[in-house]
């Protein structure tokens, strides 16, 4: 396998000392099984990296599961997603006692205390999913 330091392109073809994609005689060689399985490498300003690009791709969409559901109350998607399923059950247990208060409940609860417990629990939800997600990045590159 040959990757490419100008264009960062990998090439799986044998015995190539070259890019096919710019031509550049700058690269490096590596073999296939030094490359874990599901990973594919990068180039980087680093140096080589191996991405697990199907895990990467659930990072913007855990992001925008726990964004925009969290607008209306309802929260954890994001959690459940990366495979985070105590914190995602949590969070979705919250928003059932949210829902139970604000509709259901027998109690008059003022709306100003759901709203503050709602906007508390969506923030602590995003912050700890963000932290979720570095770990997440930091599992998916090595």
């Amino acid at each position: 396998m040959f990757i490419c330091d100008e264009c960062g392109k990998v090439t799986k073809t044998p015995g190539l000392c070259f890019c096919p994609y710019c031509g550049s005689e700058k690269g490096k060689k590596t073999d296939d099984k030094f490359v874990p399985e599901g990973y594919v490498p990068m180039m980087s300003p680093k140096g080589i990296m191996f991405t697990n690009q199907k895990r990467l791709r659930k990072i913007p969409i855990a992001l925008l599961l726990g964004f925009i559901p969290g607008l209306m109350d309802v929260f954890g998607l994001g959690h459940l997603l990366i495979g985070k399923w105590f914190r995602g059950l949590l969070f979705l247990a919250s928003s059932a006692a949210i829902l139970y208060f604000r509709y259901f409940s027998e109690y008059q609860v003022d709306s100003m205390y759901i709203l503050v417990a709602s906007l508390l629990i969506f923030m602590v939800q995003l912050l700890d999913l963000y932290n979720c997600l570095k770990d997440y990045f930091n599992k998916s590159v090595i």
